[in-house]
């Protein structure tokens, strides 16, 4: 799923704050969730599970890190086992194509939107849109990294709140968003999602 936990701490922590004894906030709560909103940022800015990907810069020889949505599994997903099934033999059966639709149609399942035509690829002289032609984990999207950026803000933000504006991970989630925001306008110059390895916008 999108990565929208951290904007919910946050919320509870302000409500709280609010709630609570005049400009007294509650950093134990802040203190005890924050190692886990670090691992869930871990989690999408590892190299280890293809979640976060080298985008070349056009009309450079430069590249910048964004985020897009994968599965390292290439299986039917047991919730939607049959209707995965169906879709497999469609593109081919069990072989190479049909893992790999598998494994697109996981990703498309993590990023909570419904199956569209954002996640697909034309298809034919007929030019049609299907789920074989799934094609998500080539797409880097624009809301994906918005939701990053937001993060990497409000990770700075909190960890401030429970150290200083100078805590080293305070800075360090700073230094992430600037970097980002820098890769999302070098990338995205309009609010599109980016085929990263065709280089178009889609």
């Amino acid at each position: 799923q999108p990565p929208l936990l951290t904007k919910m701490v946050e919320a509870v922590y302000l409500a709280d704050s609010k709630g609570g004894e005049e400009g007294k906030k509650d950093t134990t709560f802040l203190a005890r969730a924050l190692p886990i909103l670090d691992a869930e940022y871990d989690f999408w800015m590892s190299s280890k599970n293809g979640r976060l990907v080298s985008v070349p810069v056009p009309g450079t020889r430069e590249s910048v890190r964004l985020n897009r949505y994968f599965s390292k599994d290439n299986t039917p997903r047991p919730e939607s086992y049959r209707e995965d099934i169906d879709t497999i033999g469609k593109k081919g059966g069990g072989g190479g194509g049909g893992k790999t639709i598998a494994r697109e149609i996981r990703a498309a399942a993590e990023s909570g939107w419904d199956f569209s035509s954002r996640w697909m690829m034309q298809e034919g002289r007929s030019k049609n849109y299907s789920m074989t032609t799934l094609a998500t984990t080539q797409i880097v999207p624009i809301d994906l990294n918005a939701f990053l950026y937001s993060m990497e803000k409000t990770l700075s933000d909190l960890h401030a709140e429970v150290a200083t504006a100078s805590a080293p991970k305070a800075l360090y989630y700073m230094e992430q968003a600037r970097q980002r925001k820098n890769a999302i306008f070098r990338i995205m110059a309009f609010p599109l999602d980016t085929d990263f390895k065709e280089k178009e916008k889609n």
